[in-house]
């Protein structure tokens, strides 16, 4: 069996921010988030490790055999394009960590002052650029 280890804030993430599955099928990436659901603490900002959490439980679901990784039959609504492009290192799997690079760089952009929180204003003015719907 091939493993591979978390990364550490992917693994807090998955850990830490106690998500109903409800909430989790319901937020499937950032477009759909809801900021209020998501800031599991309540303090109206929301943590990488709050965020991850989605992203992170649908890896888990996802990793039907759970050995750490996405093989192509596990994800196949990737395509063999994203596959390719999501797997980093060529091993033909991905880890949670290249699982959650994606996200984890869009994260980081919507941070405006880079303080390692999404503010409920960082999200609603991102949703915004995008069209989108602040959930909120």
């Amino acid at each position: 069996m091939r493993t591979h280890t978390f990364s550490k804030l992917a693994a807090m993430a998955f850990l830490c921010c106690g998500l109903s599955p409800a909430a989790i099928s319901q937020q499937a990436s950032l477009r759909t988030l809801d900021f209020e659901a998501t800031d599991t603490d309540a303090n109206g900002s929301l943590s990488m490790d709050e965020i991850l959490a989605v992203p992170m439980a649908r890896f888990q679901s996802l990793d039907t055999d759970s050995d750490g990784l996405l093989s192509k039959v596990e994800a196949p609504r990737f395509g063999d394009k994203r596959f390719a492009r999501s797997d980093s290192n060529s091993d033909g799997f991905l880890s949670a960590e290249e699982f959650l690079a994606n996200i984890s760089n869009r994260i980081e952009r919507l941070d405006a002052d880079s303080d390692g929180t999404i503010t409920k204003e960082e999200f609603a003015s991102a949703q915004g650029q995008r069209g989108g719907r602040s959930g909120g």
